[in-house]
């Protein structure tokens, strides 16, 4: 791997970080601005393939935590509308940026990136109701873990090419039978 790729995976993991606090901490108009900076700066890395799936992966998570909102799953503070705020829709588009970058080893394996769904989709949004931004029930966290699971697990295997744990020895095993012959 170059050092420019590293350099722009470790601003890509930074960058998403500094979207979730501005969005969840902070609210709508420092959600704004930093998600506006971090999607500047993809512009200069991304490829014109990686946007469609950028605004699919988008639109089925807000899509996915309106649904939580509408069954009344989660509730923000101070929010009676149809919609999620737009701080969490933000960050929606935030973190669809990583799954190219940051988040691209983890994203070949489906055995790896479903578990980790599991886990720490809740775990964020866990942070965010201590924080003040958003509440949710016990069904909620369930719902956001499998919700998250699902979501990344498709993506993984239709957008990715997955490779599962036991296909590299089978490939190598097959490759030291060829070479023996």
């Amino acid at each position: 791997m170059k050092v420019s790729q590293r350099v722009d995976i470790i601003t890509n993991l930074v960058g998403f970080q500094a979207c979730w606090v501005a969005c969840v901490a902070y609210g709508q108009p420092w959600a704004a601005i930093v998600v506006a900076g971090l999607l500047i700066w993809h512009c200069f890395i991304a490829d014109s393939k990686e946007w469609p799936l950028i605004v699919l992966f988008s639109l089925l998570g807000i899509g996915l935590d309106n649904l939580s909102y509408l069954l009344g799953y989660i509730s923000f503070p101070d929010h009676d509308s149809l919609f999620i705020p737009t701080w969490l829709m933000l960050l929606w588009l935030a973190f669809a940026t990583t799954l190219r970058h940051s988040l691209a080893t983890l994203m070949r394996y489906p055995r790896v990136i479903v578990p980790l769904a599991l886990v720490a989709a809740p775990w964020s949004y866990f942070m965010g109701h201590h924080l003040g931004s958003i509440d949710i029930t016990g069904t909620g966290y369930l719902v956001i873990a499998f919700g998250w699971a699902i979501l990344l697990g498709v993506f993984s295997w239709c957008f990715f090419k997955p490779r599962m744990a036991s296909s590299a020895t089978d490939t190598d095993s097959s490759s030291i039978k060829q070479s023996r012959s």
